[in-house]
């Protein structure tokens, strides 16, 4: 009887010292359920959906060339990888129309192709997206804010 309360003992401790050792942390997130960079850039700039955004700067070859007609534009990027733009009240040129084509995001999440063109992300929030590209040693950097 002794030896089986002693072998109950050890299997009891044993049970009790795998539980207490056993990786307990709320804040960790399961595998599957992680974001790939892919992901959260996609949810970042359509929100899952769609998502709205409005052009406050443009930087071209260090100058700043920013146009008061085209602050009231909106660039509306959509889950399934489309954009729009919208020219809204305030046309830049009679010539100006609203446009439409395809996007992408590098599967690292640092890079969005937009109708070919491909930029790097400089700053990505939930509020604000910078973008820029050196293509042809000619700068050119954007900042849209939802």
């Amino acid at each position: 009887m002794n030896q089986f309360f002693r072998i109950s003992a050890i299997v009891t401790a044993s049970f009790l010292a795998f539980t207490a050792c056993s990786d307990d942390d709320d804040d960790d997130v399961a595998p599957e359920e992680q974001q790939t960079p892919y992901e959260e850039t996609l949810e970042l700039v359509t929100n899952n959906s769609s998502k709205d955004w409005s052009q406050v700067k443009v930087i071209y070859t260090g100058e700043d060339e920013t146009e008061e007609c085209g602050l009231d534009d909106i660039y509306t990027f959509n889950a399934g990888l489309t954009w729009s733009h919208d020219i809204n009240e305030t046309k830049c040129s009679e010539f100006s129309e609203d446009e439409e084509g395809s996007f992408g995001i590098s599967d690292d999440g640092q890079e969005i192709v937009i109708s070919g063109a491909r930029f790097e992300l400089r700053n990505l929030t939930d509020t604000t997206m910078e973008f820029y590209t050196d293509a042809d040693n000619i700068s050119y950097f954007e900042a849209i804010n939802k």
